[in-house]
């Protein structure tokens, strides 16, 4: 077995996530794994559900709009729901491991698709492009980006299957 093919996406991961790891350290801040934005929707629909309801006027939106979280994406909040366990109930803590996770798991299978249609170098070129990208950060937040990109990837690896009941 070629341990190559998993060491390269591998040394690029730790790389990457050692950067951000590496400034939040320098900077002191925790702020990389804080549920913000919208990661607090998703923890929240992860731990209590959806919720819907007419919004305040002059608080929210204007009267007659839907408030709530909704418009998030249903999966992310499954996910850390069923992962939840494994990290002694705390959905924020599920949802960064997850990230990270799930990453690893993109930056190996992108590094696979990539080499099998052509080299190596190309395959690491193009890996450590996307890994050091301006929001490639967004990666090992709390957002689904990881697992969105997974999702894709995994349509890809079964897109370029030969015919067949595998890629069916």
């Amino acid at each position: 077995m070629d341990t190559k093919k998993f060491l390269v996406p591998a040394i690029i991961y730790l790389v990457f996530v050692g950067l951000y790891l590496g400034y939040s350290f320098i900077e002191n801040s925790n702020y990389l794994f804080l549920p913000v934005w919208d990661i607090g929707h998703y923890i929240d629909i992860a731990e209590n559900g959806y919720k819907v309801y007419p919004c305040t006027p002059g608080l929210e939106y204007p009267a007659g709009e839907i408030c709530g979280n909704a418009g998030w994406y249903p999966l992310w909040p499954i996910i850390i729901k069923i992962f939840r366990p494994l990290v002694r109930g705390e959905s924020p803590l599920a949802a960064t491991a997850l990230a990270f996770i799930l990453t690893f798991l993109s930056f190996q299978l992108f590094y696979f698709l990539v080499r099998k249609k052509y080299e190596s170098k190309a395959a690491a070129f193009s890996l450590a492009a996307l890994a050091f990208a301006p929001g490639s950060f967004y990666f090992l937040t709390g957002f689904p980006y990881a697992l969105l990109f997974l999702l894709f990837l995994i349509y890809l690896w079964l897109l370029f299957r030969p015919p067949g009941p595998g890629r069916e």
